[in-house]
């Protein structure tokens, strides 16, 4: 433990009660998400004649309640986190974080190797904090979360479904390992406008400028183009479907392909060599599903309907390429959020109250059922423990 860090709890009465007291606090606080969640669902169902998925004034009140709620809670949770547990890399920014202090400013920028941005906020906040990691980690925990529930609760028909999906199919835990491409993705939520516009030039900018942060998110560039593919299921049916499973089966059999010449000793990173079960298809291809059985409910003539299933097919995509390398799960994450609303604005247009009921209570108890699965037995700590 650095002696650096804000609060180091002994083992005396004092501390004891303190730490029963933030124990405490915590339940609290995420009691109100839960309860928001039983409460609001059976008072849609049960007593609104609009039934789920319908907005009105006091319930986008209670939802940017909910969203402000459960914001506090996952910066709480993410920023004053520790190394222990689902934070394996915890350790590895900690020791890049501490070796800016021996760097001027002319070699933190020379040493950044591209990603100029997270290198001079290492310097900024490691003058400012005397290198302490925690601050460092909670500033990265706001900057990240902030902009996805923003875009939850601005987007999405009912936020708190989303939310749901972010917290169990979502890989939001991943961020915990990944915490600059993770920034970097929720960064990339704001070229979600200029793709919608087709505005190709500020789309550039952007994503120049997140690359500063991540230099992944370089290979975003081409997503303009690819999120833009206009499909006519109506007229063309055969014709789209047929081009979709071309792409499916051509990425899924090229990177199979590719993995199988290339030589094991030339990965260098484990992730190159290791892959995903075919499992974790069963994330991308539920949300998939919903879309095809619901087709007559979406209008590809609008940007954002278009917008929603383009970024739920390579979304799928994405996941089929990390069953031959894992490592470009993280690339899912640049996507993973527009399809993440696409379930409840697809849900709430369908005409059937019993319909929409059976809907969210299948993307309730998969989702809830998958994240019991396989985060059952994962730990967590915060730095003070």
């Amino acid at each position: 433990m650095h002696n650096n860090r804000l609060l180091v709890f002994q083992c005396n009465q004092k501390d004891k009660i303190i730490e029963h007291f933030m124990n405490l606090l915590i339940q609290i606080v995420l009691a109100i998400p839960c309860f928001y969640v039983l409460c609001n669902f059976c008072f849609r169902y049960l007593t609104s004649s609009g039934g789920i998925g319908n907005k009105n004034n006091s319930s986008e009140i209670i939802n940017k309640v909910f969203v402000f709620s459960l914001t506090c809670v996952l910066i709480f949770i993410t920023g004053f986190r520790s190394r222990d547990g689902l934070s394996f890399d915890y350790g590895n920014y900690e020791s890049i974080y501490y070796g800016f202090k021996d760097l001027s400013w002319k070699e933190t920028i020379s040493n950044g190797k591209g990603e100029i941005l997270f290198s001079l906020l290492y310097k900024i906040c490691g003058e400012i904090t005397n290198y302490n990691i925690v601050p460092f980690m909670f500033i990265i925990a706001v900057a990240t979360i902030i902009p996805i529930m923003k875009y939850f609760s601005n987007e999405s028909c009912n936020p708190w479904i989303s939310v749901l999906l972010l917290l169990t199919i979502g890989s939001f835990w991943t961020c915990f390992n990944t915490s600059r491409q993770y920034l970097a993705a929720a960064m990339y939520i704001s070229t979600y406008k200029h793709i919608k516009e087709k505005n190709f030039f500020k789309y550039l900018l952007l994503v120049l400028l997140i690359s500063f942060v991540h230099i992944s998110t370089i290979v975003m560039l081409p997503f303009y183009w690819l999120l833009n593919i206009h499909w006519d299921f109506r007229r063309r049916a055969g014709k789209s479907l047929g081009l979709l499973c071309f792409i499916t089966i051509g990425v899924l059999f090229s990177t199979r392909i590719i993995k199988s010449l290339v030589p094991p000793a030339l990965f260098t990173v484990e992730l190159m060599r290791d892959h995903n079960s075919p499992v974790q298809l069963i994330r991308p291809l539920s949300v998939l599903v919903l879309l095809f059985f619901n087709l007559r409910n979406m209008n590809f003539e609008n940007r954002k309907d278009l917008f929603l299933f383009n970024s739920t097919f390579f979304y799928f995509v994405i996941f089929c390429m990390t069953l031959s390398f894992k490592i470009f799960q993280r690339w899912s994450y640049f996507v993973v959020f527009p399809t993440l609303i696409a379930v409840p604005n697809i849900i709430s247009r369908i005409k059937s109250k019993d319909t929409r009921f059976f809907y969210y209570i299948i993307f309730m108890i998969l989702p809830i059922a998958y994240a019991v699965g396989t985060l059952s037995k994962t730990t967590f700590t915060f730095f003070w423990d």
